[in-house]
């Protein structure tokens, strides 16, 4: 498998995350707030900058808060993606995303060097791709996560983010309020455009090392969250 080779400023990186939850107290909080937390003091270590976007509908913070092009609801689960779009005027060079269960866990390495050597399964070149996903292992290794990506901030991404969010036909309208919500339009978005959306492999979900990278604590084991992430505050 190839290798990848990704010439990123280290300068201009944006990481950001979306949840229709507001951040709370430490001692009360919900897992959403200790991600934050840990996500926000590995920017801060490296040096990247760092937005928690709390997505509404005319202040309706609710789990249903976005609507899809034909008008109807949607879960907050697609709001990432109108999160991303915003965070694209921030003019920032490279955006990366990360989901509210999931957090940098090893705060020793930095973005560009995990990307620098980490292998891809998808047969495009980088130089050509502007959006950027890991795989969805263990259960669809061939498929992308939307949990954790980026993207290069330029008219390109900026219009693949669009599409991502405007599939909008009768197969898909099952998914504007159930699981796999966004990540359903995620398949499709990768046929259509090939050659401008690379996956790359590797372990997140699973507790496969000690030093893994991220820490992607999935539906399946969420009464892990917040015990995990209370201890690697502590």
């Amino acid at each position: 498998m190839d290798l990848v080779q990704q010439d990123f400023n280290m300068k201009d990186i944006l990481i950001i995350m979306s949840d229709n939850r507001q951040l709370g107290d430490y001692s009360s909080c919900d897992y959403n707030s200790l991600a934050a937390f840990i996500n926000y003091k590995y920017c801060e270590r490296k040096n990247y900058k760092f937005l928690y976007f709390r997505p509404h509908n005319n202040f309706d913070f609710g789990l249903n808060n976005c609507y899809s092009p034909s008008g109807k609801l949607r879960h907050s689960a697609w709001a990432k993606i109108l999160s991303t779009i915003l965070a694209t005027q921030k003019n920032n060079d490279y955006i990366f995303y990360i989901d509210s269960d999931c957090v940098f866990n090893n705060h020793d390495l930095n973005v560009e060097s995990y990307f620098l050597n980490l292998p891809k399964i998808t047969n495009n070149q980088i130089d050509d791709s502007n959006l950027f996903f890991l795989n969805d292992k263990p259960w669809h290794p061939e498929a992308p996560c939307s949990g954790f990506f980026y993207l290069k901030n330029n008219e390109n991404s900026l219009n693949l983010l669009r599409d991502w969010y405007n599939f909008d036909d009768v197969e898909d309208e099952q998914f504007n309020l159930k699981h796999c919500w966004e990540q359903w339009s995620l398949y499709k978005l990768i046929k259509k455009n090939e050659n401008q959306i690379t996956i790359f492999d590797d372990d997140m979900f699973l507790d496969v090392f000690p030093h893994q990278f991220l820490r992607h604590i999935g539906t399946h084991e969420k009464h892990l969250r917040i015990p995990f992430f209370r201890k690697k505050i502590s």
